[in-house]
């Protein structure tokens, strides 16, 4: 069985991996344009314009109300990253829950609960990797538009939201990995046969 330490350090990982998703998640950073002084901040949910040190914040709701079949379309491909963006997030969410009520159950139970420790790592594990892969798909989709936007706008600077966001996807995914390699461990240990030496006659 994996030892506390191991599970509480799943816990903390898994906590890092949210943070950065959270912040992510929020900040007006997954396309950003510098223009000299001005620069333009666009975020899953709203729109950061700055010029110099003064700055005004729209949401994304703001922007798609203008009627046009062209803004029409782009509502609808932005909804789709924010759809994904929150399930990627929903996942992470319950992927620390389910690795602390594992934690929990290490800690605290005086009886043999081994099936419903592993059952509460693997679910752990493979929410943590579902949101992982989730993260994975809409930043390489924000990214492709973005590579593209390139050769039109020269001006577009790191989308340091979007990097953020995808550090915690790759977080994510690693704490799957750690999760199904200690359940991998004490499946071989509890296989071990045991022996016990003090019933051996010398």
């Amino acid at each position: 069985m994996a030892s506390k330490t191991h599970v509480s350090a799943a816990v903390g990982i898994a906590g890092i991996a949210l943070v950065l998703q959270v912040v992510g998640f929020v900040l007006p950073g997954w396309l950003v344009i510098n223009i000299g002084e001005n620069s333009i901040g666009i975020g899953l949910w709203s729109i950061e314009s700055c010029v110099k040190e003064d700055c005004i914040s729209i949401t994304m709701e703001q922007v798609f109300h203008e009627p046009g079949q062209r803004m029409a379309s782009a509502s609808l491909s932005w909804k789709e990253y924010q759809v994904e963006a929150t399930l990627s997030l929903i996942g992470a969410f319950l992927s620390i829950c389910l690795l602390t009520a594992q934690t929990i159950v290490i800690c605290v139970s005086k009886v043999n609960t081994t099936n419903s420790i592993n059952t509460l790592a693997v679910l752990g594990a493979s929410t943590s990797i579902g949101s992982a892969l989730i993260g994975f798909i809409v930043v390489g989709r924000m990214a492709y538009v973005i590579l593209n936007l390139m050769d039109v706008l020269p001006v577009i600077s790191a989308p340091y939201a979007l990097i953020i966001f995808a550090l915690g996807s790759f977080v994510s995914i690693w704490v799957g990995g750690i999760e199904f390699f200690l359940r991998g461990m004490s499946r071989r240990e509890s296989q071990t046969p045991y022996t016990n030496f003090e019933n051996i006659a010398i």
